[in-house]
């Protein structure tokens, strides 16, 4: 039996644009937090998003700029 091994996730492609923005729950995934912390934040108002269509988005850069205003807090 082999035992396992933890994996390193792969280089982003070079090919595949980068997003500029993600979902609630997308954004929450990436930064380990629950989509109701993040649905908080933005009813807070201390996370900018934008509403398009159906959805609601977070920009990348507000996403960083809402966890940098997090760490200052501590």
């Amino acid at each position: 039996m082999s035992e396992w091994m933890p994996t390193r996730p792969a280089p982003p492609d070079p090919a595949t644009p980068t997003r500029l923005a993600l979902s609630i729950p997308e954004a929450a995934g990436t930064v380990g937090v629950s989509a109701r912390t993040l649905w908080s934040e933005v009813r807070a108002g201390r996370l900018r998003s934008a509403k398009v269509g159906r959805r609601r988005l977070v920009r990348v850069q507000d996403l960083d700029a809402w966890l940098a205003l997090m760490s200052e807090g501590e």
